[in-house]
């Protein structure tokens, strides 16, 4: 089997926040990481999660959730690629390009990014076989070993083909086009085969079901839903061309068939005639939502599902004053009128924080980024959710004319009872360039920055 117990690893569920006007850039990221072992959790609060991503110019990188990558710590990776990257970019984009580039010819075995997809699609079956279980539970159904009723197997196949349609549905245009069901089957039938042996291994299902569940194995591996396993990456600062900084980020979900899964890629370019300022939150975003916009997007759709269910409850009362036409009607357009006016009331809010941080300077881009981390981690700490943001916060600045700057930085060693490696890592000033940038100079392979 390839399945590999260890892929879910270090996890970060972590808060992370971007802060953009245009003088600088502000990166702002907890200390929190989650140790999956099995069905257990631990977190600690000790890891890096902000990184100088370019010795020639000021670019950062920012990652968030799964932290491996093949096997590999991403920071090994990050700071690899730092020392071995020699190149200079244009843009951001490109930046990002050359980095994905770097993962793909990264050295891995077909084995690691199978095992990757196993615990991708066992996490989908199990969303299944969970459904399965709730309704037969429910019916007091007892499936202890027993082969499939006929009701229980098109119980089973109807939540199969359900699950299918909605990936099907979300299938990316550019993405595996040219690899068939067949050849799917030819190269990750043994992963599916493993899968269904883990999570179904007490239904025994048919054929028939197996031929659904490879199918809905390789709509999701061509989805563009994220999986619980996916890295996120954001890239900022700015490249060669550009005068005010840009915030490009993406999340990349497995690597199949020679070809990187990468979704919600997004970018943020702060110029004169557009956005002159803006703040994007990554990872656990309620509390920094709740600032930036009054309301978050969770508690907004609890909010609409009331709205919804009032309008129900007013239309009972007058039975037969209204058709089930009618009804739905009233409910879409009193939904939409909700909606629009709650966009308006973000739209205000979110604009109005902006025309300040428009503004800023960089100490202050610095510890407004710093706050909007710390709000989340203060109510996960004082609420019954888990502990997954917390710890010390680590804040970096990116500008032009400084480049890549910590504003607060935690080490894992005593800085006063270490000085060789300061020593060792960072020498004195030397006189900017041309354009007016400073540089640190720094020995061949150093880590500053990291």
């Amino acid at each position: 089997m390839v399945i590999a117990p260890r892929l879910g690893g270090r996890r970060r569920m972590t808060a992370e926040i971007a802060l953009l006007n245009r003088s600088a850039l502000a990166l702002a990221a907890d200390s929190a990481v989650t140790l999956r072992i099995g069905s257990s959790q631990k977190t600690y609060n000790t890891a890096e999660k902000i990184f100088e991503f370019s010795c020639n110019q000021p670019i950062a990188l920012m990652i968030y959730n799964n932290v491996d990558y093949v096997g590999v710590p991403l920071d090994v990776v990050v700071r690899k690629h730092r020392v071995d990257c020699k190149q200079k970019f244009s843009t951001l984009k490109q930046a990002a390009d050359e980095f994905v580039s770097y993962l793909l010819n990264f050295k891995r075995t077909a084995d690691q990014e199978k095992s990757y997809f196993a615990a991708v699609l066992i996490d989908k079956y199990q969303e299944i076989f969970n459904k399965f279980y709730d309704e037969f539970a429910m019916s007091s159904l007892k499936m202890k070993g027993k082969k499939l009723s006929l009701n229980s197997y098109a119980t089973l196949t109807r939540l199969i083909t359900a699950a299918l349609t909605a990936a099907q549905t979300t299938v990316m245009d550019d993405f595996l086009t040219d690899i068939t069901l067949d050849q799917f089957k030819e190269a990750y039938g043994s992963v599916c085969d493993d899968a269904i042996k883990i999570v179904f291994r007490s239904l025994d299902p048919s054929s028939e079901h197996r031929e659904l569940l490879y199918q809905l194995a390789f709509a999701v591996m061509r989805s563009s839903d994220g999986s619980d396993f996916l890295t996120g990456l954001v890239f900022g600062g700015f490249g060669l061309d550009d005068l005010f900084p840009t915030l490009h980020y993406f999340e990349m979900d497995g690597i199949y068939f020679g070809q990187m899964k990468i979704i919600n890629r997004s970018e943020i370019d702060i110029d004169r005639n557009g956005h002159l300022a803006q703040i994007v939150s990554f990872a656990q975003k309620e509390m920094a939502e709740r600032f930036i916009y009054g309301i978050d997007a969770s508690f907004r759709d609890d909010i609409a599902d009331f709205v919804s269910k009032v309008i129900d409850k007013i239309a009972e009362t007058k039975p037969r004053s209204f058709t089930a036409s009618e009804k739905r009607t009233i409910r879409r357009e009193v939904l939409k009128s909700f909606h629009s006016t709650l966009d308006q009331f973000r739209g205000h809010e979110h604009q109005s924080i902006l025309d300040i941080v428009n503004f800023m300077s960089k100490k202050e881009l610095a510890e407004m980024a710093s706050a909007l981390v710390e709000l989340t981690s203060a109510k996960r700490r004082f609420s019954t959710a888990q502990e997954t943001v917390g710890g010390p916060i680590d804040v970096a600045i990116v500008s032009r004319s400084e480049g890549f700057i910590w504003i607060k930085r935690k080490h894992y060693f005593d800085r006063e009872s270490n000085p060789g490696f300061f020593n060792r890592v960072y020498t004195p000033q030397a006189v900017g360039d041309a354009n007016g940038q400073a540089s640190e100079s720094r020995p061949a392979g150093s880590t500053s920055g990291s």
